[in-house]
């Protein structure tokens, strides 16, 4: 990007930079004599968004966030014609060697979010049934035409490779679905014995990536552009859909990051069951399919294939951490039923 842009934004700030360096395509970090900086080059829509997660933030006395600084005219973003840009101090994030210790960091910051901002009311049984039926209906419309995209399939004489693939994987989506469906029952059977719902402001872009760690080994969620108010679980969807995007591997410590977070942020059975049936549907893959369906010219196959072979990766990824942690509830209920012996 222009440099000479940048040294005007700057200059809103009464900030005289000796050097410019960029960090990604959105973050420059800038030095100055009055110190070092972080400026953050975010679309205008997001500025609600911001603006807001961080007065919820201050409410709430979460302080692990860090701080944006106003202009000399005390505005909080300096705009461009389509872009807006916001300036925070410059967090040093240490890089760790043991990269396996982020995701268990982020999962305790996370429930710190999560416990300081909660609310929670009782919710009328019309209300979660109409979502409940709204979402079933919505899954039922994507299976049927998911059947008619593999009859259709199955019917050629010769397939493309993305159709062949798709058929091959037929089965194990069925299964996903059957499971997410499953799932989506005990959701509805559970808020009608608690009805009760519970939101907390939710970062809306959950990733290790926007955790910094500085050298005192304190914590710093970064990047609220996206926050809003939602079910505790939206976190958590998109950061094991970040998590397990990647080849197969079978993530036995995902289950104890789901445990961890329980432990400090108590699930209630309700959020168990949707967090696992909104994991285990396979939208990614449906979604994929559509857009094949949907493009009838420039087709490139081998992107497609890609994509759906990513996407695949990701359902057994999630099959398998839905699996051990099903059969991890199911032992803890277990233990709960059974008497303990007295002497």
């Amino acid at each position: 990007m222009d440099h000479q842009t940048l040294y005007d934004i700057l200059k809103q700030y009464e900030l005289h930079p000796n050097h410019i360096e960029t960090v990604t395509e959105k973050v420059f970090k800038i030095y100055t004599t009055k110190g070092t900086y972080a400026l953050k080059r975010i679309q205008k829509k997001d500025q609600t968004n911001l603006i807001n997660g961080l007065s919820q933030l201050v409410q709430s006395s979460y302080k692990s966030y860090i701080p944006i600084y106003s202009t000399y005219d005390h505005q909080w973003f300096v705009n461009g014609t389509k872009e807006s840009y916001y300036l925070m101090p410059w967090i040093q994030h240490e890089k760790r060697q043991d990269l396996e210790d982020l995701p268990l960091q982020f999962i305790h910051e996370i429930t710190q979010l999560h416990n300081r901002t909660k609310k929670e009311w009782n919710i009328d049984e019309k209300d979660f049934e109409n979502y409940y039926e709204m979402v079933k209906s919505k899954w039922q419309k994507e299976e049927k035409e998911l059947e008619a995209f593999i009859e259709r399939c199955e019917k050629k004489w010769y397939m493309s490779p993305f159709e062949l693939q798709a058929v091959t994987y037929y089965t194990e989506m069925r299964n996903a679905i059957y499971f997410a469906k499953e799932k989506w029952t005990e959701w509805y059977e559970n808020m009608k014995e608690q009805p009760v719902a519970r939101i907390v402001l939710v970062h809306g872009n959950a990733s290790t990536s926007h955790l910094l760690i500085d050298e005192r080994g304190e914590r710093y969620l970064t990047n609220f552009e996206r926050s809003h108010f939602a079910s505790p679980i939206k976190d958590l969807i998109a950061f094991y859909n970040q998590l397990l995007t990647s080849q197969p591997f079978q993530c036995e410590k995902c289950v104890e990051w789901l445990k961890v977070y329980d432990q400090n942020f108590s699930l209630t059975k309700a959020e168990k069951n949707m967090l696992q049936s909104y994991l285990a549907y396979p939208t990614p893959m449906m979604k994929l399919i559509q857009q094949y369906e949907r493009k009838q010219k420039e087709k490139i196959e081998f992107m497609y294939c890609r994509k759906l072979l990513k996407r695949y990766w990701l359902m057994k990824n999630i099959e398998y951490v839905m699996m051990k942690w099903s059969e991890a509830e199911n032992e803890s209920e277990e233990e709960n039923k059974t008497p303990s012996s007295s002497i």
